[in-house]
């Protein structure tokens, strides 16, 4: 059973047995009893002790609720409202009739009278009690749903990622394999610098971001991995600021832009091959531009298989909702550029431009960083 919180149990109960004593104390106003003060002052301790009583049957239906069916929770509620009625009622008795009395001796008319008006108050005690758990069980399941919601949008982006870093390293020992016999030496320094390269990043396969400045210097050892099989032909640059390597962004972002930009650019085409990497900050947003060469001739299976952009997609929904943008296009002159906008670490994030936010575009863009 579902618990409401001890503060709040007592803060409701006190609430409510403050309303009963002023509703009660409302009563001399119209009929003044004799000795209206002392009787007022005597009440304060009979009404503290119904406070008692009922911080005492919270637990005891608790315990009901958890070990029996309905019928005898209600029936524990009955009892439980019974014998409270009777012991507060015999305790006003005491109280009023008894210690140095003023009204009176006791009597079972009296004690009728105050057993009648009391049970009343344990009853909206009950009926307060159970709203109390029930928003306790219901504030339980919210919690619940978060952990749940935020254990798989953790499973999903741990999926997403170990499906992303297979296919890098599928490449990457497809390009050492064609060396291992014609060019041996560079086979073992590519293995070297394949080596150096999960070194560096195997530390972070538990996290979500890393600075841009680490992506970076990843991108570098792969780009020189590339660029020992195609040698002039292939022509990376990169044109990071200073001031934005500080900036966290989603691990294995860079990598995953720039080997999807080899896979479907340089691989496939003959010449020389292009590729750019510029980061530039705008407003609250951060743009990563990759542009390559490709080829609008080819079919659209060789060309636009786009996998990895697609999982990377997933991974940005997952990580900033509605607050990223993902472009990607071609334009007849043979430039392909892929865009993702992200919002700056601690400002507030927005959805981006006018475009629905956080859906990726495939129709042709600019081939250059906005300004």
């Amino acid at each position: 059973m579902n618990m409401p919180r001890f503060s709040t149990l007592v803060f409701a109960t006190v609430l409510l047995w403050a309303l009963g004593y002023a509703l009660w104390v409302t009563n001399f106003l119209v009929v003044p009893p004799p000795f209206a003060l002392d009787h007022a002052l005597r009440g304060i301790p009979v009404f503290v002790f119904g406070v008692v009583l009922c911080l005492a049957i919270g637990p005891i239906l608790a315990w009901m609720q958890d070990h029996g069916g309905t019928w005898i929770l209600v029936t524990g509620a009955i009892v439980a409202v019974t014998v409270a009625t009777l012991l507060l009622a015999l305790f006003y008795e005491f109280v009023m009739h008894v210690v140095m009395p003023r009204w009176g001796p006791p009597t079972w008319e009296n004690l009728m009278d105050q057993m009648s008006m009391m049970a009343w108050l344990f009853v909206a005690w009950i009926l307060l009690y159970f709203a109390l758990v029930a928003d306790a069980a219901r504030r339980d399941r919210e919690v619940r749903l978060a952990q749940a919601t935020a254990a798989a949008v953790d499973a999903q982006h741990r999926l997403l990622v170990q499906q992303i870093n297979p296919h890098f390293l599928f490449n990457t020992l497809n390009t050492i394999s064609s060396f291992v016999t014609s060019r041996p030496a560079e086979a073992r320094g590519l293995i070297a610098e394949l080596a150096a390269l999960l070194r560096d990043s195997i530390h972070e396969t538990d996290s979500k971001y890393c600075q841009l400045g680490h992506e970076c210097e990843l991108a570098e050892k792969y780009l020189r991995i590339v660029g020992v099989r195609f040698g002039e032909r292939f022509k990376p640059s990169m044109d990071v600021p200073e001031p934005l390597k500080d900036l966290p962004v989603p691990r294995g972002l860079l990598l995953t832009l720039i080997e999807n930009a080899v896979t479907h650019g340089v691989y496939v085409l003959a010449g020389d091959c292009t590729l750019d990497v510029h980061c530039i900050a705008r407003y609250r947003f951060l743009i990563v531009e990759v542009r390559n060469r490709w080829d609008p001739a080819a079919p659209p299976s060789s060309s636009r298989h786009r996998g990895g952009l697609e999982a990377l997609d997933t991974r940005l929904q997952g990580l900033y909702g509605d607050a990223y943008r993902l472009e990607y296009g071609g334009d007849d002159a043979g430039l392909w550029c892929v865009r993702i906008v992200l919002p700056i670490a601690d400002t507030e994030a927005e959805p981006v431009r006018e475009n629905p936010a956080g859906r990726s575009t495939h129709d042709p863009v600019p081939h250059r960083v906005p300004t």
